[in-house]
């Protein structure tokens, strides 16, 4: 009789693209990971994972600008047929968004680079609005883009939603805005310097 047919696993190239990236990531060569990302890439461009990593890796934030755009838009069609609302609140919950969130971040930063405050914020504040808890650390990033357009009274309503987070952004945020209120000479702003001081000398 004849020989049964061979059966060969069919490969899923989109998990596959996925497990490239991801691996890309763990190693400590740059051009090692830029490969990687590259194959990954060119099993499936809808990796969003494998868009960010050239992103981050991009001389110049314009050209960061333009993969973390590719990602987003491989991202969104990834998670279809639901849509970004389907998942607000809680973001970081869902693995499959996450290429999403690294995406937008990292275009929010690229815009911040690039002295387009208002468009970074804009990506922030949608990012927050998707995940509140900010596993990402957002919050930072948008403190930063408020004290640059000295939205004092935002910064403080940002600070106010994370009133246990004691980090150096937070606490120096918080001195500089009671500095900037009484132009150095509230007793308030010298108090909380001194406390942002303690809690981080660097």
């Amino acid at each position: 009789g004849r020989d049964a047919p061979e059966h060969r696993r069919t490969v899923d190239l989109p998990e596959a693209a996925q497990q490239l990236a991801w691996s890309s990531r763990d190693s400590l060569q740059r051009r090692q990971k830029q490969n990687m990302a590259r194959n990954a890439v060119r099993l499936t461009p809808l990796c969003a994972d494998a868009l960010n990593i050239p992103a981050e890796l991009s001389s110049s934030p314009q050209e960061a600008l333009l993969y973390y755009e590719r990602a987003l838009h491989a991202a969104e069609f990834a998670l279809a047929p639901k849509t970004l609302t389907d998942y607000a609140g809680g973001f970081w919950v869902y693995i499959e968004t996450r290429p999403y969130m690294t995406a937008l971040l990292g275009f929010a930063t690229a815009l911040s680079d690039l002295d387009k405050t208002g468009e970074a914020i804009e990506c922030c504040r949608q990012l927050l609005a998707l995940n509140s808890r900010d596993h990402q650390g957002v919050r930072h990033l948008l403190l930063a883009l408020l004290m640059r357009r000295n939205d004092l009274a935002g910064a403080t309503r940002l600070l106010q939603d994370y009133p246990d987070d004691r980090s150096a952004s937070q606490l120096y945020t918080e001195a500089l805005i009671a500095f900037r209120k009484s132009e150095g000479a509230d007793q308030k702003a010298r108090i909380a310097a001194r406390e942002a001081y303690v809690e981080n000398a660097h």
